[in-house]
């Protein structure tokens, strides 16, 4: 899409000014997110595209920070059922032992 495109529908959908997308467009170029070219149709803009193997190292680190979570504090669906468990574990045994004090 046109910067100017971009810059239309962020500013309406987020509050953000032009010159700022034009900061982060040129922030995101620089560090070989996007890449732009000046736009055919209009040569006063430019396009940006999202380049793909950004979003392949992307992806492939963020998997990578969900291996390390998992190995460090497990999946929030182990997390739970672990949790399940120890309030069950507890449960059980306060009614054991509040069993035995009724019949002391």
């Amino acid at each position: 899409h046109s910067a100017g495109t971009l810059a239309e529908v962020i500013a309406t959908e987020h509050g953000i000014s032009r010159t700022a997308v034009a900061h982060h467009l040129r922030v995101l170029r620089d560090h070989g997110a996007v890449s732009s070219a000046v736009d055919p149709v209009e040569p006063r803009s430019r396009t940006y595209r999202i380049e793909p193997e950004f979003l392949a190292r992307l992806d492939h680190e963020v998997e990578r920070l969900f291996r390390l979570w998992d190995h460090r504090y497990g999946t929030a669906e182990r997390r739970m059922e672990a949790k399940l468990a120890s309030w069950d574990s507890r449960s059980r045994h306060a009614s054991a032992g509040g069993a035995s004090d009724a019949s002391a």
